[in-house]
């Protein structure tokens, strides 16, 4: 390998910095807007959520129609109906 006089000329180039000037943080950030477009059936399904939102949770006319059947001795409900809920809900 040869090794010429240039070194030191070369080495010169390393040692010099070039600085850029700086700029601060804040001016340096964009800011961007976010954007969102929701399908149409999105759009749909976020009605139908508010309606459901909106809505009881308890129908009170079931429950006063089986309170009324419970409390004159009208309900009935056979066996195999009870039985069919308790391993419906065990599952």
């Amino acid at each position: 390998m040869l090794i010429n006089s240039n070194v030191g000329s070369m080495s010169s180039l390393y040692q010099t910095s070039t600085t850029k000037p700086r700029t601060s943080r804040a001016s340096a950030v964009r800011s961007f807007k976010d954007e969102m477009a929701l399908s149409a059936e999105a759009l749909t399904f976020s009605d139908a959520l508010k309606k459901m939102r909106q809505m009881s949770e308890v129908r009170q006319d079931k429950v006063d129609e089986y309170s009324a059947m419970l409390a004159n001795g009208s309900y009935y409900a056979s066996s195999d109906d009870i039985a069919d809920s308790i391993l419906y809900a065990l599952r």
